[in-house]
């Protein structure tokens, strides 16, 4: 154990003191008389235990003892020098704390052994507003009477309890408890029972680390009788503010020095790689084995996590985005086959938190209190009782399991674990299966929370897959009335949906393109349709969330923070099971392939206005074989039509590819799309999703060589238009200009690779065209077109 670092004495700033107010008692009016804070006093005092540098924001006790007092005559809350102790109210104003996040220490020090047999320090209904108690939350208020345990006050002193911080029933103002630096044996705050010698006693009472909100305030009732000789040694009595600046639940000094976890003013645990200016989070988990598998998690698994988090799109103060995870994987457990929860879930934590070198350091006790300030606990079991489900988690809360014993090898494969991993945690950090809500499965929303998501990761056609918490809020979907042109509004990442009458996410569809909702195999263009995509199975808005910004890192200001609470487990915080395996193998894992739209012509053009075949091709490698794809369940464009199929090697890598011919005029391209799609199914249940560039051209104008074939389509109102050489397939596109003029239509265009010309009559329905084409400057051809007779053309085949 090392003493704490006193660097931090450093950091003070100069508080002022606040007025309080008599509360009447008896019949008496009682005053309290607070001692100004001298402007050099900005920290704890030089010779306090190292433990204890808050900024000081209230002194209570004197800094001088005009009496010149002995033993027998203490200062007293409400009376003063040699007067009887009353309860008094103390407000402090926190204004310099304004949106920080921080701790309110209580901290009393005798200083010296004389003069410790008078009543101590006793504190009641604490209030602290307004607290901002989760990211995007309005302001509410903390208040702690001390009737229902220590509400995650962290009590200390250097004796422990004989005297130290603790709850007791001897004196309170309501209620029947308060806080008391005391000792129960004597009644006051000596530590052996002696008149006027004893030993010097210190100790902290810590509060949870919680978010303040604008000019806060903290209020509490207090009663004290303290040693009023000696002004180098009176007693202190003090309220002190810690900032916790990276806003991740953990106090700066705990993240530079280490946590004091007994009061005693010696780090009791490190946290290693803790930067106070950057966020952490710490997790220890343990796992169960058994004969034939173990839940000890891959360490590729974990990597995966911890990876996610560090590329979070979080800020920090050190200028660096990200969230570091501390994960320790501990120790084995012999598995129980069903845990029920929460009962074996504490007994296992209360036998096996913490290493077995910290369970068996004589100081187990203060290093264990400091772990649990710090860090998350997490067991990879089996199964639970009753269910197959994934795991269960606090939410929020710093306790969670992840139980795959039904999942792949009984164990989950990485995926699996890796995402049921970061979506336990997630619960932990405030999260629900719809970000802020609990609509499970919302398409809108791209998050490992989402069952859809969390054993399948998330797929993006330029990455690959991951898990990830969501990192934007997508425009939210109506399914009373969706826009299949709008689809999600995001880029390559990969989403799932409902289609209607299924009764699982088999709709696959790219962020950024038109989503066919209804599965029909159209887009509609204008209107709306109505759907249940997420298969819930009603029809409602789904709001879409950004987890990132919405993580409560800080777990001590929750409900469940205490050993063997879990109230926010309950059926009405969390209304669905997490997920189980038959649900999870319904969502088809997703693969990315390469596709060639048009094989052979690099512009990938789509005459949409042509009545023949579009071509595309699924081309196989050497991790992926086209032939496993399904023709029929293959959608390009999305449509579905097909002409036919066939395995070719349009590439020539000696692989062979999927070549499946659809239907133009079936296909949802418009000329101004410049992307197209392809899903499918292979025979093993895998989904394939693809994409490549498109030209689309919608030409009501086409001039068509009598001899050569040779082509000229363009759009009369739109100047787009093709080129097509018939000989070797080559083609150019572009934007001309447009004229109508005495029943002829004109085209031209001019650029430094081409002069393009063309005259079509609409009267006889014949025309002429001449394509320059120059590939270098000075190098030039010339092809003519001359269509004699009206001809529908469509293509080089007439």
């Amino acid at each position: 154990m090392k003493p704490l670092s006193k660097s931090s004495l450093l950091k003070g700033r100069k508080k002022e003191m606040d007025g309080s107010r008599t509360i009447p008692m008896l019949g008496l009016a009682v005053f309290f008389l607070a001692a100004a804070i001298p402007a050099y006093a900005q920290r704890t005092p030089g010779n306090a235990p190292g433990g204890y540098y808050g900024d000081i924001v209230k002194q209570l006790n004197p800094n001088s003892d005009p009496v010149g007092g002995q033993c027998a005559k203490p200062f007293s809350s409400g009376t003063g020098f040699d007067g009887q102790p009353q309860w008094v109210h103390v407000s402090v104003d926190l204004s310099a704390y304004s949106n920080k996040m921080v701790a309110i220490r209580f901290f009393f020090d005798t200083r010296d052994s004389l003069y410790n047999n008078f009543k101590g320090w006793y504190i009641d209904n604490i209030r602290i507003t307004p607290r901002i108690s989760a990211p995007g939350q309005g302001p509410d208020t903390f208040s702690d009477e001390v009737e229902n345990g220590n509400n995650g006050w962290f009590a200390g002193g250097n004796h422990g309890t004989t005297p130290g911080w603790h709850i007791t029933n001897n004196r309170s103002l309501s209620g029947t408890h308060s806080w008391w630096f005391g000792n129960e044996a004597t009644g006051t705050y000596q530590e052996f029972p002696a008149s006027c010698q004893d030993t010097r006693s210190f100790g902290a009472l810590l509060s949870p680390v919680m978010k303040l909100g604008s000019s806060p305030r903290l209020e509490f009732d207090t009663f004290w009788e303290i040693e009023s000789v000696n002004p180098a040694s009176f007693d202190l009595l003090q309220v002190q503010v810690e900032l916790d600046s990276d806003e991740d639940g953990l106090l700066d000094d705990w993240e530079t020095d280490g946590v004091d976890g007994d009061g005693d003013g010696i780090v009791d645990l490190i946290l290693p790689g803790a930067n106070p200016n950057h966020k952490d989070i710490y997790v220890e988990a343990d796992f169960m084995e058994a004969v034939g598998h173990s839940h000890n998690p891959n360490s590729s698994a974990i990597n995966v996590v911890t990876a996610a988090f560090a590329a979070a799109p979080v800020g920090n103060l050190d200028g660096v985005s990200g969230i570091n995870l501390h994960v320790l994987v501990d120790e084995s457990i012999t598995e129980q086959t069903a845990l029920s929860m929460w009962a074996d879930f504490d007994a296992l934590k209360s036998a096996r938190f913490g290493t077995a070198l910290e369970r068996a350091s004589p100081k187990s006790a203060a290093i264990l209190a400091a772990k649990r300030r710090a860090y998350h606990y997490a067991i990879f079991g089996h199964n639970q009782t009753g269910t197959s489900s994934s795991g269960i988690s606090e939410l929020p809360g710093n306790d969670f399991l992840i139980s795959l014993g039904a999942f792949t090898n009984q164990v989950g494969d990485n995926l699996e674990q890796a995402g049921t991993f970061m979506h336990e945690l997630g619960h932990n950090l405030g999260l629900r299966h719809g970000g802020g809500d609990n609509n499970n499965r919302k398409p809108n929303y791209l998050s490992t929370m989402n069952y859809t998501f969390q054993t399948r990761g998330i797929t993006n056609l330029a990455q690959g897959t991951r898990i990830d918490y969501s990192r934007s809020a997508l425009p939210a979907l109506n399914e009373n009335s969706l826009s299949e042109l709008a689809g999600i509004g995001d880029g390559l990442d990969v989403t799932r949906y409902f289609c209607p009458g299924s009764d699982s996410a088999n709709g696959i569809a790219i962020g950024f393109l038109p989503i066919d909702w209804n599965c029909n195999g159209l887009i509609t263009l204008s209107g709306a349709i109505s759907s249940d995509v997420n298969g819930d199975p009603t029809v409602s808005t789904l709001v879409g969330f950004h987890d990132w910004s919405h993580l409560k890192l800080n777990f001590q200001d929750t409900t469940d923070f205490g050993d063997g609470v879990h109230e926010s487990t309950t059926p009405q915080a969390q209304p669905e099971p997490e997920l189980d395996p038959i649900a999870a193998s319904s969502i088809p894992r997703v693969q990315t392939v390469s596709i060639d739209i048009v094989p052979g012509n690099p512009s990938n053009p789509i005459n949409l206005s042509c009545g023949g075949p579009t071509r595309v091709a699924i081309l196989s490698s050497p991790g992926f074989n086209a032939s496993s794809v399904v023709p029929q369940s293959v959608r390009f464009a999305n449509s579905s039509t097909l002409n036919g199929s066939a395995a070719v090697d349009v590439n020539g890598d000696g692989l062979p590819d999927l070549v499946l011919d659809f239907v133009t005029q079936s296909l949802q391209l418009t000329e101004s799309s410049t992307n197209a799609s392809v899903t499918g199914m292979t025979v093993g249940g895998i989904a394939i999703v693809g994409m490549d560039s498109v030209h689309p051209l919608n030409p009501d104008i086409s001039i068509r060589d009598d001899s050569s074939g040779n082509l000229v389509q363009f759009n009369s109102i739109t100047g787009v238009y093709q080129f097509t050489r018939c000989a070797d397939g080559f083609t150019l596109s572009g934007t001309g200009t447009v004229r109508l003029v005495n029943s002829v239509v004109s085209l031209s265009d001019s650029r430094p690779d081409r002069t393009i010309s063309a005259g079509f009559y609409t009267g006889q329905l014949t025309g002429r065209a001449n394509v320059t084409l120059i590939p270098f400057p000075g190098v030039y051809q010339t092809i003519t077109i001359n269509q004699t007779k009206p001809k529908a053309t469509c293509s080089c085949g007439g």
